[in-house]
């Protein structure tokens, strides 16, 4: 291992004991700050990355390419000389849970819109409100294989079959950050926002079993205490 690259801005909590245990150099897309919580203005960070790196920072792996979104905070995704896209919370892959996700969990991302094959994050777009024109320029870069941090690879016809969510989120009237959820998906993503921000509602065990680790750090399928 020599080289670490944070593509989504929401992930990157074990970077620092990379960095430290492995000594590799930690790239970042420029304007990711790492900051603990959500709030990704606050003042403190508790990391610096070796490197900022925008769309003309020569990388670590020949012939790839970083396409960057102008979301809040930013996100990019990683191309491949190959046709493959590596994406962080943008393009997601969830067909169903994977055997690693607990019930509680499964419950959780279903009724928030997550289990759902070559979907946009949909945590990602209410929160990074991503420009619309940026997600459709997506459909113009030659990849025809999406390996997701969230889901399963999809091999083959990767830019069609993301074509469907993405004009959906980018249709004319659409707002991106909107996410269709009814009164019980809303109820879920309120409780979870809550447990989050520290104040955990206790009749909600359920949400303690979501991602324990979000804009702090990378994704780790462990309970939060209530």
């Amino acid at each position: 291992m020599t080289d670490i690259v944070r593509l989504a801005a929401n992930h990157g909590m074990d970077d620092p004991f990379y960095a430290d245990r492995y000594k590799v150099k930690v790239w970042a897309v420029k304007g990711q700050r790492y900051t603990a919580g959500f709030n990704t203005s606050a003042p403190d960070t508790y990391f610096t990355p070796d490197v900022e790196m925008d769309a003309a920072t020569a990388l670590p792996i020949a012939g790839a390419k970083l396409v960057t979104i102008d979301s809040t905070p930013p996100e990019a995704l990683l191309l491949l000389d190959n046709g493959t896209l590596i994406s962080g919370d943008c393009l997601q892959n969830w067909g169903g849970p994977d055997p690693y996700i607990n019930t509680p969990g499964r419950i959780v991302m279903k009724l928030m819109g997550f289990l759902k094959p070559h979907n946009i994050g949909p945590g990602w777009l209410k929160q990074g409100k991503p420009p619309k024109d940026q997600l459709r320029a997506l459909l113009e870069l030659p990849f025809t294989n999406v390996l997701p941090v969230h889901g399963t690879p999809v091999i083959g016809d990767a830019a069609a079959k993301y074509r469907a969510a993405i004009e959906r989120v980018t249709s004319k009237g659409a707002a991106a950050d909107h996410i269709e959820i009814d009164p019980l998906r809303k109820s879920v993503r309120r409780r979870w926002t809550l447990m989050h921000t520290g104040r955990p509602p206790r009749a909600i065990v359920l949400a303690s079993a979501s991602v324990a680790s979000t804009r702090a750090g990378s994704v780790s399928w462990r309970p939060t205490p209530p």
